[in-house]
């Protein structure tokens, strides 16, 4: 296999040679001309590589020279990054910056000896490529030839029902749909969605032989599309099966075709299926529809394709989306396969039959691969050789063109070269490793996957280019959770986060494209006989043993240290001699150290979860180019670097649990690029009111802490909250993060409270808040308002104990979670809502989403609502699920929640004994 990830590399390093931060440095120091001579060899080679790569398959020599090729593109890769760097370290001495400042004449940064050394670099690295191009010119490669034209093996619609397994239900469901199609409809289209391999074709024919269709549908009609939509050839093709010959019309004779198909199927009702489907150009689909839309009321055209885009584009109703075999089926067709045949079957054979099997995951094609292998195998011993083996596919018959790896290879090399290099980069995970959706998008950007559009949506593309992958099935399991952490009862962070997984089989076919690139060790002895020099991302975690050194990488871009500390030593880090790595984060391992990462200049991804760090060094703050910092853990952190506002290119800051801060540094209003910051405190100085977050447009998460410290309300209103329009989480506190001692206010301070809290108004996109602290008699007027709060799934009051009342949260449309806790002076939950004597049917319904219903500390809670005086009465909660009723002792009535499955009542000795009594009644 040719190494199919160069043209990412190489457009990686073009992109960056035309950057005009390393355009500028070249001018300024005089090898602007080897810069462009740089560029121009890339492209040479960019304009033949697609034919180097599939000759690379079989020519030894091709092989050798690509991978001399990827080490040179490594290399300028690096050259360039350290123009970039040195430009943002200049221009932030410029301003200022100590830390980055020259130390010496013999320093690696002194000017005079930087020109030197990246003269010399570079000339190197552009004659290492301009010698691969003279041999390149050897091999006569062709140029501008597109990729390799794949064939396709044509479907049809015969199928043996008695041989197919493990799809009865599916069949009965997609036949109930297509028979009980609403007469309505002119044309209904019905998209059966799956990876490569699961058999949406054989569940395709098993629902177009069913007698039942067949008596629904007057006409059927089956046509293997594959990867060409050709409309013209298309509708050629349906009407030649339709008439069961050669209509003799030419496919270029749109106005001859569309007379004709019409005149076949005008006023039938027919089942069209389309099958392996790949079009994603939704033009093309609506000139082929406007065709076939003269057929009778209720026709359907059912599409089977591996891409959730495609089911997008044509369907007309939800997809179906294909599901694995489970244990029982999976048996049942490898056992027809393997024992089927020639092996006999002995208990031995079955138990090592079984494990395989699980090896598959229950992937159709997998299974009866395997158990076509293991029908010639007669040893148990042959069947334990193919156990042990990490990938089903390492044997050679399970290379061959029947194989599972030439059918997932297929939806592979569908991926343009930058989708293809975010999808092979996941090799590094072990299997079934849940990757999160948002660092997942931070490691490509570290690592430039991501293409520049120049407009500085790296975070959108990313985020598209993992949408589109999880449609074109790469990823499973996906989930959006929302979570959220609790310290001591009264910090409370709510996120979102969009989590998946891979099916094992694609992550051993990310693995065989990355070969030896990505290694993920879980077990310490496997770093015995694992390749140095050509491995660029590293992930190390779940140890067995201890007391285990990681070896020298010195080609290393990704170094992930995960779980248990003592799987490396304290000095482990800075014994990585890569200098290039572009993301490293480090997780439960104690570091003294940290002037080590001064050398570390092209990191763009640094997250430490490190339980001992009481100070981030200065020498952080060096690091130019990191886009994104992550502290998580960090309990013992109390001071945050100075001179974070010259890290001109940080774009994401995440903390967490870092207790004993107590100020920002000063000026991260300079940080133009920041889009995340999930904790700010507001300080006493000039450079860390809360003015700084002013310019920021910041989304996802915000805590904002210390708000006492605020003296003017219109330092509130300078940081323009209602402008940041991706917020969504928003924690307002009083307090600093750990402070739980009571806030003592005078008269004018409770005024002060309710002033910055009006002034501090957010977007009405907002779906968490939290309010923390707060001393105000009342809230301001923006939370009574219904269109500020319309989006908001969870409110969080916590110990805002001098208010009366809360907003009128029983209206809001989307509440899902409220959680209000010590609010000494709140006597009732709902205000204006008229309540009725009699309750029961008679009592209103309020707070139509609400399933969770926490309430803590209210000592004076005594009714529902103003105006609820009696035991009987309470308001009707339609979708509560979960109350939590704890240290309520007035409250004697519980409201009407009848789908109530978790209640919790706590020290009301009143609700308690209600409780009992209905129980023993």
């Amino acid at each position: 296999m040719a190494d199919l990830l160069l043209s990412s590399l190489i457009r990686i390093v073009l992109q960056k040679s035309t950057d005009s931060l390393v355009q500028r440095m070249g001018e300024m120091w005089g090898i602007d001309d080897q810069r462009e001579k740089l560029h121009d060899k890339l492209l040479a080679v960019q304009d033949v590589l697609t034919d180097a790569e599939e000759q690379g398959d079989a020519k030894p020599s091709v092989k050798s020279w690509l991978a001399k090729l990827k080490s040179a593109a490594y290399d300028a890769d690096d050259v360039l990054d350290e123009f970039c760097y040195e430009e943002l370290r200049q221009d932030a001495v410029a301003r200022g910056h100590k830390a980055g400042n020259v130390s010496g004449f013999f320093s690696v940064e002194n000017p005079v000896l930087f020109r030197y050394k990246m003269s010399k670099k570079l000339k190197k690295v552009v004659g290492r490529i301009d010698e691969l191009v003279t041999e390149m010119e050897r091999f006569k490669f062709v140029q501008g030839r597109q990729g390799r034209v794949l064939q396709h093996v044509g479907t049809h619609s015969h199928v043996i029902e008695s041989e197919v397994i493990g799809r009865e239900g599916d069949k009965e469901k997609l036949v109930t749909l297509l028979t009980r199609v609403c007469p309505s409809e002119n044309l209904m289209v019905l998209p059966v969605v799956g990876m490569g391999g699961l058999g949406k074709t054989t569940l395709a024919q098993l629902v177009y032989n069913d007698p039942r269709v067949k008596d629904h549908f007057k006409l059927l009609v089956w046509v293997c599309v594959s990867e060409e939509f050709d409309v013209g050839a298309l509708t050629k093709l349906i009407i030649d099966t339709i008439v069961e010959e050669d209509c003799k019309v030419p496919s270029n004779n749109m106005e001859l075709l569309q007379k004709r198909l019409r005149k076949e199927i005008h006023g039938k009702r027919y089942l069209l299926v389309l099958d392996d489907v790949w079009n994603e150009n939704g033009e093309k689909w609506e000139q082929l529809r406007d065709l076939l839309n003269c057929g009778d009321l209720g026709s359907v055209v059912l599409v089977t394709t591996r891409s959730g885009i495609v089911a997008d584009v044509m369907g007309t109703i939800p997809k179906y989306n294909l599901g694995y075999f489970n244990e029982e089926d999976s048996w049942k067709l490898f056992h027809r396969r393997a024992f089927g045949m020639r092996v006999g079957e002995c208990e031995e054979l079955v138990e090592i039959g079984k494990k395989l099997v699980k090896n598959c995951q229950g992937l159709p094609l997998a299974i009866k691969t395997l158990g076509s292998l293991m029908s010639y195998k007669n040893e148990v011993g042959q069947w334990l050789a193919v156990l042990e083996q990490s990938m089903i596919w390492e044997n050679k018959h399970a290379k061959d063109d029947g194989g599972v790896l030439p059918v997932l290879r297929l939806s592979y090399d569908h991926l343009p070269s930058y989708m293809k290099q975010c999808f092979a980069f996941c090799a590094i995970f072990p299997k079934d490793y849940v990757m999160e959706k948002e660092k997942l998008v931070q490691y490509w950007m570290a690592h430039g996957f991501i293409p520049s559009d120049g407009s500085g949506g790296l975070e959108m593309s990313g985020s598209d280019i993992f949408n589109e992958l999880a449609l074109r099935s790469f990823f499973q399991n996906l989930e959006k959770t929302f979570c959220f952490d609790t310290y001591n009862n009264f910090e409370h962070r709510f996120y979102f986060q969009t989590t998946c997984k891979m099916h094992d089989l694609m992550h051993d076919l990310a693995q065989s494209v990355m070969r030896d690139e990505c290694l993920s060790i879980v077990r310490p002895l496997q770093m015995n006989n694992t390749p140095k020099y050509n491995v660029r991302h590293i992930l190390l975690g779940n140890p067995m043993e201890n007391n285990v050194a990681i070896k020298c990488f010195p080609t290393t871009r990704s170094l992930i240290l995960s779980t248990r500390r003592e799987f490396y030593n304290v000095e482990d880090v800075g014994y990585v001699k890569s200098n290039f790595l572009r993301i490293l984060h480090v997780c439960n391992n104690p570091i003294k150290n940290m002037t080590t990462l001064r050398t570390m200049k092209h990191l763009r991804y640094l997250e430490l979860s490190v339980y001992n760090l009481t100070t981030i060094s200065e020498t952080i703050s060096t690091l130019y180019l990191l886009q994104t910092l992550r502290l998580y853990n960090c309990s013992n952190l109390s001071k945050l670097p100075e001179g974070m506002r010259y890290m001109k290119s940080l774009r994401h800051f995440y903390m967490d649990y870092s207790y004993k801060l107590k100020c920002m540094p000063p000026s991260l209003g300079e940080l133009q690029y920041l889009q995340t910051l999930t904790h700010y405190i507001v300080g006493t100085g000039v450079q860390n009111r809360i003015g700084e977050l002013k310019t920021l447009n910041l989304g996802g998460q915000l805590c904002i802490y210390n708000l006492r410290e605020i003296q003017d309300a219109r330092d509130a209103r300078e940081a323009n909250m209602v402008s940041k329009q991706n917020l969504e989480h928003l924690e307002l506190c009083w307090r600093l993060p750990v402070n739980v001692r009571p806030i003592f206010c005078c008269s004018e301070a409770v005024i002060l409270h309710l002033e910055v809290l009006a002034a501090l108004k957010p977007c009405n996109k907002l779906k968490n808040l939290q309010i923390n602290a707060y001393r105000g008699y009342n809230f301001p007027v923006w939370m009574t308002e219904y269109q500020m709060l319309e989006n908001l799934v969870t409110l969080y009051i916590i110990e805002c104990t001098w208010c009366t009342s809360v907003p009128p949260l029983y209206m809001l449309p989307l509440l899902q979670t409220l959680y209000i806790t010590y609010m000494d002076n709140l006597r009732h939950l709902c205000c204006g809502v008229f309540m009725s004597a009699k309750g029961g049917e008679d009592a209103p319904i309020t707070f139509p989403s609400l399933k969770s219903l926490i309430l803590i500390g209210l000592s004076n809670l005594d009714c529902w609502c103003e105006g609820d005086v009696s035991e009987k009465t309470s308001l009707i909660f339609p979708v509560l699920t979960e109350l939590q009723i704890t240290r309520c002792p007035k409250l004697t009535a519980i409201p009407i929640a009848p789908l109530l499955e978790k209640m919790t009542i706590e020290e009301n000795q009143t609700l308690s004994c209600s409780m009992e009594e209905k129980v023993q009644s």
